[in-house]
């Protein structure tokens, strides 16, 4: 029964880490980590975080706005992890307009008339 108690403690441990810019090397403040148990944790402003309990043999996810999730497989006997994520970049559509807005169609047909529709003459 000890030797039971001594492998489940053994088996979790803390990590810590930093999550950083691919391209400029610069820590990503508030980044969402979310380790397989479901629990979701942030960064703190310097990229930093720590992950306790945490299994020899899983892996958690780090994901920032704008950037490519990464998820990182935990090594047995690795406790400090350097995340590094890539920018992730996506060419919006541009929409083009043909018509006039019906509103302001209106309005050039009011001025127009604004003689006649007068309801003081």
């Amino acid at each position: 029964m000890l030797f039971l108690f001594s492998l489940a403690v053994h088996s979790q441990v803390t990590i810590t880490g930093v999550v950083k810019d691919s391209s400029k090397d610069t820590p990503l403040p508030f980044a969402s980590i979310l380790i397989n148990s479901g629990e979701r944790i942030l960064s703190d402003v310097d990229g930093k975080f720590v992950l306790e309990g945490m299994s020899t043999t899983g892996h958690f996810t780090v994901a920032y706005v704008g950037y490519s999730p990464k998820r990182v497989n935990i090594k047995p006997g690795q406790t400090y992890y350097a995340v590094s994520l890539d920018e992730q970049t996506e060419e919006l559509e541009a929409d083009v307009i043909t018509s006039e807005d019906p509103a302001l169609r209106i309005i050039r047909e009011a001025i127009k008339r604004r003689d006649v529709n007068d309801p003081l003459r």
